[in-house]
């Protein structure tokens, strides 16, 4: 591999594939950039002040001196095939294997493991600090363009995770508090109503909210919240309908005997007739006198119309 410019050279302003080689011990590091010589004083001021990300090449840089590295550039590639091009040297060079790159994967952190004490300074380091993305307002192309995303991220869709995942990304998530104390405005509440509306809920999930709110107790500020909140408040006349036929049903008793005779002593029509995929008012209207039976055969009656 004979590179295309060296030290001792002028180094291009252009995009390319590059190695820096320690002539001690062979080892080299490849690497792309839009810019090769502002890419190279980049590296050396890295390495000059013992802060560079590779751990491997800042040790060798330390033991050996500046003075034992060169840096070349093996290819000219236009930008958008950088990343391309990197992985083709990668691989072909054996870069990781025999080199001191560590992602085997241009352009990632794929393989790189941080130890404790790095992780901790990572993380002490962005503690208190907000988000980049706080207060940022994307255009709605962009909010378009994400959106289509999300729809045809199917990475887990149909997965399922083992208990002890879940429990993980549980506890991870009681004890994120980025959102704590943060007030949304009545914008996104509204947005978030609309897009939950309609969203029904499967048996597990039920299971999991009746368990997780059984024995719930609210302190007092929390009543005092709802209170206020539902204070004034008026249904609309479609609601209140609704309201109304929902206590109804609850009150309402029918004795339902079903196309093979068998009787049925309901309470509570609405759920009844989900169960049995009926029409609510048609059964009610059989009970009533309305109509003879519903489809499929179906009667009813009130119970004072059995004891007459």
């Amino acid at each position: 591999m004979t590179p295309l410019y060296h030290l001792g050279q002028p180094l291009p302003k252009t995009s390319g594939i590059y190695r820096i080689t320690c002539t001690v011990n062979k080892k080299f590091y490849i690497g792309s950039s839009v810019n090769l010589l502002q890419r190279w004083g980049e590296h050396r001021k890295m390495l000059r002040s013992n802060n560079h990300g590779n751990i491997h090449l800042q040790r060798a840089w330390n033991k050996y001196g500046e003075e034992t590295f060169i840096f070349e550039v093996i290819e000219l590639v236009l930008t958008s095939f950088l990343l391309e091009r990197e992985q083709f040297w990668i691989d072909k060079t054996q870069a990781v294997k025999k080199g001191f790159n560590i992602a085997k994967v241009a352009g990632s952190v794929l393989g790189i493991t941080r130890s404790p004490e790095t992780r901790k300074k990572i993380s002490e380091a962005k503690k208190g600090k907000p988000s980049p993305n706080r207060g940022r307002k994307h255009t709605p192309e962009a909010r378009a363009k994400m959106s289509e995303g999300q729809r045809r991220n199917t990475v887990n869709l149909g997965r399922k995770f083992s208990p002890e995942h879940r429990a993980k990304m549980s506890a991870a998530s009681r004890g994120n508090k980025s959102n704590l104390g943060r007030k949304r405005s009545p914008e996104s509440i509204e947005k978030t109503r609309i897009a939950t509306q309609g969203r029904k809920l499967s048996d597990e999930q039920k299971l999991h909210l009746s368990k997780i709110n059984t024995g719930k107790k609210h302190t007092a500020e929390s009543k005092e919240k709802m209170s206020q909140q539902r204070r004034g408040k008026t249904h609309s006349p479609e609601a209140r309908e609704k309201l109304r036929q929902a206590k109804t049903d609850k009150m309402m008793t029918l004795i339902v005997t079903d196309p093979d005779g068998k009787e049925y002593h309901v309470c509570g029509v609405q759920a009844f007739c989900k169960e049995h995929d009926l029409n609510r008012c048609t059964l009610i209207g059989v009970a009533k006198g309305k109509y003879g039976y519903t489809k499929g055969g179906w009667t009813a009656r009130f119970p004072e119309t059995s004891n007459g």
